[in-house]
């Protein structure tokens, strides 16, 4: 019975593990469509129009990652940025977020918010600038906090 018991266990933490990958991989595939999608595009380097690299920082655990974005416009002072990063070098996740923006000073000043499910931590707060083809944000949710830092690409 004990055995029984302990395989029961263990099929239950495997089936949990593959829901947890299967979750922070939902959304990749939408964004290396898009990503491919944008290679040899040109944009004007004031606007937040294209691809993006760097990488996230957490300021609460300093876990870091790779990062990349595809940002759209989506009208006048809006834009999508679509996120994919990197934890622990083997995890990724993918998702969107609706940026609100203004020129200012001659740089643009965005805000945005996303709901990235319980298991990623809830809703993340972003606010940033970009200037000079250098993308920084800062990033706030319950559980955590830190920077994103991209270069146009």
């Amino acid at each position: 019975m004990k055995r029984l018991m302990d395989r029961i266990k263990i099929r239950s933490w495997i089936a949990i593990a593959v829901a947890w990958v299967a979750a922070f991989q939902t959304g990749c595939s939408s964004f290396h469509r898009e990503w491919r999608q944008q290679e040899g595009k040109t944009h004007p380097a004031a606007s937040l129009a294209g691809r993006w690299e760097g990488g996230w920082l957490s300021g609460k655990n300093s876990h870091r990652g790779k990062l990349r974005c595809v940002i759209t416009p989506q009208g006048p002072d809006r834009y999508r940025a679509h996120f994919h990063a990197t934890y622990w070098k083997v995890f990724r996740y993918a998702y969107p977020v609706d940026l609100v923006v203004e020129s200012r000073d001659g740089m643009l000043r965005f805000s945005g918010q996303a709901d990235l499910g319980t298991l990623a931590g809830g809703v993340y707060d972003y606010t940033g600038e970009m200037q000079a083809g250098a993308f920084r944000s800062t990033y706030k949710s319950k559980y955590d906090h830190g920077t994103f830092e991209m270069r146009k690409r």
